[in-house]
């Protein structure tokens, strides 16, 4: 059984490694001072491939990762306080724990333009795989590297604005400061789970999907004007951030692909294609007679299907 001088009635598996990080790391002190700020949010950790760290309030719990089996749990003792914030350490970018799970679009086809820039086709649901246009993604998962925090919120900060978005955010990031304060804020719903990764006195957040936390959050944070940088999409998503977006209308028998969105970072073709699981020659191959930029709808009879 590991010891603590933080730590109280520790029972179950809790393993060193936490508890060295709940210890020492400056990335745990701002965890806690979210905790306490937000009682109702289950704030979290993944720790190895297996471990899921949940700290809600003062209450440290660790899980299995794909249940709701708890293996351990704790209680934190001596959290500093949202008042304390000023004096709170700065979080280098090295938290021991890892990148929450990013979701892999296995049933989203890919093609590139005259000038050799991708697009994604989002086919309606129920399509066949046969029937998406382009190139499948050959992966089932991302490479486990997500670069970093300080990275990752440069890239939601393109293009961004204080304006409250139409659809549910899958990341956003803000100062610790404006975090906390803005959870205070009476239309925040909870309670809730929250990814989160720190980086000197900012937080990176995924809200968990189907929930009203991440966009009454985000809201709250527009207000204050204290948000660093939102999406919808990951901002380790290449296959996202760094493709046009192209879409079959959800209803309806049309089987053109109308385009919602411009990319909104940077990718070159070797990029995409290197995440999709496929050659750069291969993606490549799929080049259409038209310029995504200047095309507001493609036709699947335009689209080379896949081989």
């Amino acid at each position: 059984m590991p010891t603590s001088e933080r730590l109280r009635d520790i029972e179950g598996d809790l393993p060193l490694s936490v508890v060295v990080w709940l210890d020492q790391h400056p990335s745990s002190t701002l965890a806690l001072a979210l905790a306490v700020s937000a009682p109702s949010v289950r704030w979290t950790f993944r720790f190895g491939g297996d471990l899921d760290v949940v700290i809600r309030g003062a209450r440290v719990e660790t899980f299995r990762v794909g249940g709701r089996e708890r293996v351990g749990s704790a209680r934190v003792h001596g959290t500093r306080s949202a008042a304390d914030f000023d004096h709170l350490p700065s979080c280098p970018d090295d938290a021991p724990y890892a990148w929450p799970p990013l979701p892999y679009p296995v049933t989203v086809g890919f093609a590139c333009d005259r000038d050799m820039t991708v697009a994604r086709f989002v086919a309606r649901e129920g399509t066949v795989a046969s029937r998406i246009p382009g190139l499948l993604p050959r992966l089932g998962s991302y490479p486990d590297e997500g670069g970093s925090v300080a990275q990752c919120i440069e890239r939601l900060a393109h293009g961004h604005s204080d304006r409250v978005m139409a659809y549910p955010p899958r990341a956003f990031a803000a100062p610790v400061r404006e975090l906390i304060a803005a959870l205070a804020a009476p239309d925040v719903v909870g309670p809730a789970r929250a990814f989160v990764r720190f980086v000197d006195k900012r937080a990176l957040l995924w809200p968990e999907p189907g929930t009203d936390f991440g966009p009454t959050l985000l809201a709250a944070l527009h207000a204050r004007r204290g948000c660093a940088g939102c999406s919808k999409f990951d901002p380790r998503d290449v296959l996202s951030l760094g493709t046009w977006l192209f879409a079959q209308p959800r209803r309806g028998t049309d089987e053109s692909f109308l385009r919602e969105a411009a990319p909104n970072a940077k990718a070159s073709l070797e990029e995409i294609a290197e995440a999709l699981g496929r050659s750069p020659a291969e993606l490549a191959a799929t080049k259409l007679d038209v310029r995504f930029e200047d095309t507001q709808k493609v036709t699947n009879t335009r689209v080379r299907l896949p081989a």
